[in-house]
């Protein structure tokens, strides 16, 4: 009867433990998944910003006018233009 009750006292206590143990695994599950979703909000957010100055930068005439500017290119017309034809065999 003794090693019976002894029995039940020490499952309790590793049923005790392994309760404490469980509910500290999902609290620090729970605070990974928090963390994870913090993450994917700011880069949620990084990817917006991007998104939208990637949209203010290629805009057409913003381009051309970088290409007139900083490369010197002008537009493109029959008086200064040089057409060739290819050969025939």
């Amino acid at each position: 009867m003794r090693a019976g009750v002894v029995l039940l006292a020490v499952a309790c206590l590793v049923s005790a433990i392994a309760l404490i143990s469980s509910r500290h695994e999902s609290r620090r599950l729970y605070a990974q998944i928090d963390q994870a979703d913090r993450e994917a909000a700011r880069l949620r957010a990084q990817l917006e910003t991007l998104e939208l100055e990637q949209a203010k930068l290629s805009v057409p005439t913003r381009i051309d006018q970088l290409a007139r500017q900083r490369l010197g290119m002008v537009p493109i017309l029959p008086s200064n233009s040089l057409y060739t034809t290819e050969p025939r065999p």
